[in-house]
């Protein structure tokens, strides 16, 4: 099945979450391959666009699996290409309710900057004025984030 036929968030996270319970009593080979796909799922969602499936729901559903997030930050953080910034940008702007990230590295990485460098560096590489303001409108949203934590 190509990812962009992936719509559904609530059973991709089930069938995760059911993996990462059967994978604990795999042998070591095993559960690298299921890890080797999660992040190959990863990147090509972050290298699509569009997709059925929003940021928020495939970060949710992945989260399903691993309690780090941050394999999967690293490799959004290494992809400076205009679809995975256009992933952050609807990321941010769902990004109400925190997905469940039990050592809260979502946070800090949009607090790192690394998102913003993201953003900034898509920006710079379109003439696309819709996705221009889709982008700044991201970047605010970050600042205006960053902002109110400092105000704490």
């Amino acid at each position: 099945m190509p990812l962009g036929a992936l719509d559904d968030p609530t059973l991709l996270g089930k069938t995760l979450g059911g993996l990462k319970t059967a994978a604990a009593g795999w042998p070591a080979g095993d559960r690298a391959v299921v890890e080797s796909y999660r992040f190959a799922l990863w990147q090509d969602f972050l290298a699509t666009w569009p997709t059925a499936m929003a940021a928020d729901d495939m970060v949710e559903a992945l989260s399903e699996f691993a309690e780090d997030l941050q394999p999967y930050l690293d490799i959004w953080s290494a992809a400076p290409c205009v679809t995975a910034a256009r992933h952050l940008a609807s990321f941010v702007a769902c990004y109400v309710v925190p997905v469940h990230d039990e050592y809260g590295r979502i946070e800090a990485w949009i607090a790192g900057g690394t998102p913003l460098r993201l953003l900034d560096s898509a920006r710079a590489a379109t003439a696309e004025a819709d996705l221009i303001a889709e982008l700044d409108s991201a970047i605010a949203r970050i600042r205006e984030h960053l902002a109110c934590r400092e105000r704490r």
